[in-house]
């Protein structure tokens, strides 16, 4: 028997009132059943499915990011940030979200370990990737998710004097903070990304082919065929919650 082509999968997706997800698979048309499978390998492979995601909407970002900066200056940089620039904004908003979504995954929360490591990366990245690798960690640890003093923006409280004596003295409080990088930057963190996502995606495959022989193959086929239903329902926590 043929298994399922998973390229043709079709997914449709209900809200429910309890703000959870049902979630429901055919192919050409036809309903499927599914169960979740909630074993030690099955887990991992799933959160190394949630890596693989992030990683690709940060490559997709930051291709999309290159397309933006090839209309600025000569630099291809944002030196005068204006929050009234829709272009700025989004910017600045994809830069800070793929710097996040790309270290995320190499930070501890909750008590779970990270699934990937600088060890592991070191030993897929060339060092410049690595360099570049450490630098963006750092930037999430202490820029963008905490408000350390750091070494990528700065704020100065600034006296000002009007050496024709036309105009009084004045103080005012000045922030340097780039919008985006280099456009040069920006393609070495979208190779870094990728580097990393091919790191991932192996070691999705590596543990897959693990699960299927130390989990799912020992499990009792008309046990696992009974837990199934037309639908999977995904439970997490969102804006809509009140």
């Amino acid at each position: 028997m043929k298994p399922i082509d998973l390229s043709k999968l079709e997914i449709s997706k209900t809200i429910n009132s309890d703000n959870s997800t049902s979630v429901a698979y055919s192919i050409l048309g036809r309903q499927l059943l599914a169960c979740e499978i909630d074993t030690p390998i099955a887990r991992e492979c799933a959160r190394l499915q949630v890596i693989v995601k992030d990683l690709e909407l940060v490559s997709a970002s930051l291709k999309l990011a290159q397309t933006y900066n090839s209309t600025n200056s000569s630099q291809n940089i944002i030196i005068q940030f204006d929050p009234a620039n829709p272009e700025h904004i989004i910017l600045s908003a994809i830069y800070r979200s793929s710097i996040i979504t790309y270290a995320k995954h190499f930070t501890k929360a909750d008590g779970d370990a990270p699934q990937l490591h600088d060890e592991q990366m070191k030993q897929h990245l060339d060092e410049e990737l690595f360099q570049l690798h450490k630098k963006i960690r750092d930037m999430r640890n202490n820029w963008i998710a905490h408000g350390n003093h750091n070494e990528f923006e700065r704020g100065k409280t600034i006296h000002i004097i009007d050496p024709s004596m036309k105009f009084g003295p004045q103080c005012f409080q000045h922030v340097l903070d780039f919008a985006t990088p280099l456009n040069a930057v920006v393609q070495k963190f979208e190779s870094l990304t990728n580097k990393v996502l091919e790191v991932a995606k192996d070691r999705l495959q590596q543990r897959t082919r693990k699960f299927l022989k130390a989990e799912l193959h020992k499990m009792d086929p008309n046990e696992l065929v009974s837990k199934h239903s037309i639908r999977v329902v995904f439970h997490y926590s969102n804006l809509n919650e009140q």
